[in-house]
């Protein structure tokens, strides 16, 4: 379960959490064009024979890593980081290291929340609501019923493109709901989000 305090943290945290994704973003970016599968036992990465000479030859991964420490703000900031840490959790490297990945864990969250939250529809809202009360999940049928009666209650225009399937596929997309058997069940997804709603104090009646 989230721990929903981790976002009511001091604004030192959340920014040591920023600048850790902005200083890995480029190296990330770069393994993830070498991305060739995800299985079950890891991720499998394609590596042709022309980038395995030049990696023989090329930078380390920490000298190019390492060049985006070349700025000398981020220089500063990067002692301030590390003087905080110390001061947070202690010396203890793998300390640093559980705290940071919850940190930064945290912080994908709420920034996944936060597109949902503008985004979703308050029809998909109310959906999730009433799966949530539900653990032996919803018809398919009362689900598209709800969906019925918010295109006859919004603006018609609204709803003239956007069909049941893609307003489901949607909060299935975002991990909020599965459709099993013809019954819609909530996620874990589904019920933190709605946590993370009524935490922040944002209404559940949107339009949509």
């Amino acid at each position: 379960m989230l721990n929903l305090e981790v976002f009511v943290w001091p604004g030192t945290v959340i920014v040591i959490a920023v600048i850790a994704m902005l200083l890995f973003r480029k190296s990330f970016e770069r393994f993830l064009d070498r991305v060739k599968k995800i299985g079950k036992t890891g991720i499998y990465a394609a590596v042709g024979a022309q980038e395995t000479a030049k990696s023989e030859v090329g930078p380390s991964a920490a000298d190019e890593l390492a060049r985006l420490f070349d700025n000398q703000l981020l220089v500063q900031r990067e002692d301030w980081i590390r003087t905080e840490l110390v001061r947070i959790v202690g010396a203890d490297q793998t300390q640093k290291e559980k705290f940071l990945l919850r940190i930064i864990a945290a912080q994908t969250l709420v920034q996944q929340f936060e597109t949902t939250y503008r985004i979703i529809w308050g029809s998909q809202l109310n959906a999730l609501e009433i799966t949530n009360t539900t653990p032996g999940g919803v018809p398919l049928g009362f689900i598209e019923t709800l969906y019925n009666q918010a295109t006859a209650r919004d603006d018609k225009e609204l709803y003239a493109n956007y069909s049941f399937e893609q307003w489901l596929a949607y909060m299935e997309s975002q991990l909020l709901s599965i459709r099993k058997d013809d019954k819609i069940y909530i996620t874990l997804t589904g019920r933190e989000f709605l946590k993370y709603i009524i935490h922040q104090g944002y209404t559940l009646y949107k339009d949509g």
